[in-house]
């Protein structure tokens, strides 16, 4: 997505609901990330997903990272309209702020309709590829799980064998996931996909022990 001009300047008025590499060291930052019950969604699309969890489970504590600028000022935005303290959102790249959580802090971890990078010379860059597995195991409360969706068949498949391969035990999974679980929302692109009749593809996979 290109650099949306009205997305640098509304973060920059706005410094309460996200955090930058500046802030790792912050009492701010080492405060919201010591919060009990505390889910991270890596890529937030436009934020209707982690907004929603955070509206309507208001003692839960809820972190979103997303690279891209202009997508997570889409985010920002949402977050500030509707007055949220339980959300915040971290500009940089996942595998540079997961390593800054406490370690074994998550109580899960949220993959929602991520870039499937469908060539194989892109593998690694997969949010469920082996390098950022063995990040999220080290954050990830021992046993809780990674929650992912996705409408792409080839990243489904890719995900359940690399879970496996890598020690991972899967609770669930399904090519036809339809009703929404309690503690769950729809995406933005999630419920354009349901719409059109495409399948949503969901898998819950956690790691047992370290």
């Amino acid at each position: 997505m290109k650099l949306k001009k009205w997305s640098l300047p509304f973060l920059a008025n706005h410094p309460e609901v996200y955090f930058s590499e500046e802030t790792y060291q912050s009492e701010q930052f080492k405060t919201y990330i010591s919060r009990p019950n505390l889910y991270l969604e890596v890529g937030p699309g436009k934020g209707d997903f982690i907004t929603s969890l955070a509206k309507r489970y208001p003692h839960y504590n809820f972190l979103v990272i997303e690279l891209n600028i202009s997508v997570a000022a889409m985010t920002a935005v949402k977050i500030v309209e509707q007055a949220l303290t339980n959300v915040k959102l971290i500009v940089d790249d996942a595998l540079v702020v997961i390593p800054q959580l406490n370690p074994h802090s998550l109580e899960a971890i949220f993959l929602n309709f991520s870039d499937p990078w469908p060539k194989k010379r892109h593998e690694k860059r997969r949010l469920s590829s082996k390098r950022f597995l063995d990040v999220y195991q080290v954050a990830l409360k021992v046993g809780h799980p990674i929650i992912q969706k996705t409408d792409q068949l080839s990243l489904y498949q890719f995900s359940l064998e690399n879970y496996q391969e890598n020690g991972w035990t899967i609770v669930s999974h399904t090519d036809d996931y339809q009703t929404l679980e309690e503690f769950d929302a729809m995406t933005e692109y999630e419920r354009n996909f349901r719409s059109l009749g495409q399948p949503i593809y969901r898998i819950i996979a956690k790691k047992e022990s370290l």
